[in-house]
């Protein structure tokens, strides 16, 4: 799994990159939690406004690639929960 996040007042991007396989148990079922709960799947329109972070998401699960974008301010719940743990593992990293 794959989470850039572009944007916002300075410009800069984080990069997170995990293996579900690198993960202890709980950390992994944890993931695939947040995962079925992160509405990957319907467009986001991004909002009115500047200096909001943009999130690019891929994930490869069960051999397809899923590719998502997400925006500050029109996130989905599920969707925020996940990037918020992965920014979080980055920083851990």
């Amino acid at each position: 799994m794959r989470l850039q996040r572009s944007g916002g007042l300075a410009g800069l991007s984080l990069r997170s990159e995990v293996d579900s396989d690198d993960l202890a148990s709980d950390e992994r079922q944890q993931l695939e939690s947040l995962l079925d709960q992160a509405e990957l799947s319907g467009p986001q329109v991004p909002p009115r406004g500047a200096d909001r972070f943009q999130y690019d998401l891929e994930v490869e699960r069960g051999g397809s690639v899923q590719r998502a974008t997400a925006y500050d301010g029109s996130m989905p719940p599920g969707f925020r929960a996940l990037t918020e743990w992965l920014t979080a593992r980055s920083r851990r990293a």
